[in-house]
């Protein structure tokens, strides 16, 4: 990175006017809002070579900050729509950045808070290229981690349209033994997101299995 040059004020002046080599430098920053607020706007302004390429930096700090801008993080509130829609299209996601998205995942020596934003960022790809890499998601389900099995949540919520019942029973599963009551706000919406807004579809028969996994949160918590 090298010696700082800019003022803290004038360096977020130059990452809102669109500046893309101060956006690219300060992906390496080391103040991690620095980071973020670069990779989105660089994503914001479509800059797909550039973050391509930093999504195999050295630095796990980089690559996390590649995957924010990617997946448009809005930290807390996660989802896949309103403030926290991505600025890429699936299309452009699964071309771009799977490939580095699905090294990290793969990477046994990933630190955890770089596969958190590997797998919120892979709900942004094309559902077909999740499914393909459902091996690499599920597991992070049941870990230990709140926010792990949260993001590995939200990566099969990119499914979509095209989620299976028994996908939905495997998150209703999620739903049911969380303890956290983080995730537990956001895998409510998340069920609504499917069901309603992506049109998810459930026979009778499943949405009965369904709600009687979901209902352990309530009488078995």
């Amino acid at each position: 990175f090298g010696p700082e040059q800019l003022e803290t004020h004038e360096i977020f002046a130059a990452i809102s006017k669109g500046d893309k080599a101060v956006c690219v430098k300060m992906l390496k920053h080391y103040n991690s809002v620095i980071r973020a607020t670069a990779a989105k706007k660089l994503a914001e302004m479509q800059a797909v070579a550039e973050l391509a390429k930093d999504l195999s930096h050295p630095d796990p700090r980089v690559r996390r900050s590649v995957c924010e801008g990617i997946s448009n993080d809005n930290g807390f509130f996660r989802s896949l729509d309103g403030r926290a829609k991505s600025k890429f299209t699936p299309e452009r996601v699964s071309a771009a950045f799977v490939a580095g998205l699905t090294n990290i995942l793969r990477d046994p020596k990933a630190a955890w808070w770089e596969t958190d934003g590997a797998l919120y960022a892979m709900a942004r790809a094309k559902p077909e290229d999740i499914r393909s890499n459902l091996d690499l998601i599920t597991p992070w389900l049941k870990h230990q981690e709140w926010y792990l099995h949260e993001a590995a949540f939200w990566a099969m919520v990119g499914l979509g349209e095209t989620i299976q019942p028994a996908e939905m029973f495997m998150l209703a599963e999620v739903f049911a033994q969380e303890k956290h009551s983080k995730p537990q706000m956001d895998y409510g919406g998340a069920f609504g997101y499917l069901l309603n807004e992506k049109g998810g579809k459930l026979s009778p028969a499943d949405m009965k299995t369904f709600l009687s996994i979901v209902g352990r949160q309530i009488s078995d918590p």
